[in-house]
């Protein structure tokens, strides 16, 4: 399948074939190449476009369920800090009964956590194969445009997914800029921002 490019030149080529012929049939034979080639190209891009938005939808849906995982794993986090000033005050009185029923809470409280963090990091890897691939096969120019359709298209959503829309485009661009997934500064922006939802 030709290149964008090489269709330009194939397209170029033909409006000059079509302006130097003289006979009716061959400029009506000419005229039909050319507008199957761009009726083709019409269609993949369109194809293309929806794809595109499709997973940057998908994209802030992941980064919603990053967000969200780490928000529970937050306020999780408030009941084990209440847990251990509990079981420091039962070993106090030396309240072993209850001290055992707050070890069992504690230990299945963590267990939750841990979860939830390794739930978060599953979706966040998933969530950057999406970006790489968007970064990795098509211009910055092609997805800010897609971007800005999808966002606009989203004005009424709820603001954490728009929020995530902006961390998918900034993400993205920072991947075209660097030529890298800096996993480590997207989960921290994610990280932060369920630390924001939750204060």
């Amino acid at each position: 399948m030709p290149s964008a490019d090489a269709e330009e030149e194939i397209i170029g080529l033909l409006v000059e074939m079509i302006e130097e012929s003289t006979g009716t049939t061959e400029q009506q034979r000419l005229e039909l190449i050319k507008t199957t080639i761009e009726s083709v190209r019409v269609d993949r891009n369109s194809q293309r476009d929806s794809s595109i938005k499709m997973i940057l939808q998908s994209s802030a849906l992941m980064c919603e369920s990053i967000i969200n995982h780490n928000s529970v794993a937050l306020t999780l986090q408030g009941f084990v800090n209440l847990y251990e000033e509990y079981r420091e005050q039962a070993r106090a009185v030396n309240d072993v009964e209850t001290l055992a029923i707050i070890e069992a809470d504690l230990t299945e409280t963590q267990d939750k956590i841990e979860t939830r963090q390794r739930l978060a990091k599953a979706v966040l890897l998933e969530y950057s194969s999406f970006v790489e691939g968007l970064a990795g096969d098509y211009s910055a120019q092609l997805l800010g445009q897609q971007l800005e359709i999808v966002v606009n298209n989203s004005q009424d959503a709820e603001q954490r997914r728009q929020r995530c829309l902006e961390f998918v485009k900034v993400h993205i661009l920072s991947r075209s800029i660097s030529g890298f997934a800096d996993l480590e500064t997207w989960a921290l922006d994610f990280q932060n921002e369920a630390i924001a939802s939750i204060e």
